[in-house]
Parts: C-alpha cells; sequence; structure tokens
C-alpha cells in the first residue's frame, strides 16, 4: 500500500513490472477507486476495507464487474489488492 499523486503513472508502473513485489502477478486492471477530500479520511477508509466487513463491502460493490471478467459463470473467490494513494483508495483485482 502506498501514497501516489498520479494514479495513471502508479498503475503504469504495476503494469510495467516497475514494482518488485507485484511483479508475478501482472497484468492489473483497475476495477474501482474512491477518492477522498484529505489524508485521514483516506486512511479510515482503507482500514475498514482491511475488516471483514469491507471486504464483503468491497465483494458485493464490484459483484458484477468480477462476474463480467469471469464470463457470467458467477465468480470464484477474488484476491483483491487495495492500495492507498494521495486522497484516496485504489482498488486491484488481478488474474488467478
Amino acid at each position: 500500500m502506498g501514497y501516489a499523486t498520479d494514479l495513471k503513472k502508479r498503475e503504469s508502473e504495476y503494469n510495467d513490472g516497475k514494482v518488485i513485489s507485484t511483479r508475478n502477478r501482472r497484468p492489473f486492471k483497475l476495477i474501482y477507486y474512491e477518492a477522498c477530500e484529505n489524508k485521514m479520511d483516506a486512511i479510515m477508509r482503507e482500514k475498514y476495507f482491511k475488516t471483514g466487513f469491507g471486504r464483503r463491502f468491497l465483494e458485493n460493490r464490484l459483484e458484477n464487474a468480477l462476474q463480467a471478467r469471469d464470463g457470467g459463470r458467477g465468480h470464484e473467490k477474488q484476491k483483491v489488492v487495495i492500495k492507498k494513494i494521495r486522497g484516496g483508495l485504489q482498488i486491484k483485482d488481478w488474474k488467478k
């Protein structure tokens, strides 16, 4: 998790393999992000997403996007990456 001032740049760094910790899980596709007015709100939202309630919220919120990626077969359990960026959160998923 980390802050970024440029979301598009951060996304390309991940997809170009410039981030060692996620290099082997490419490609990434941005499916959801939130922006907050200030840093503290973003941190509180991120902490919420890391709870069981927050994960369930994301699964429900992203249900159609995840099903579309799976060809409408009914989505399997998905891994969700939550990244804290300046002014908000960036939520990504990746292929299995």
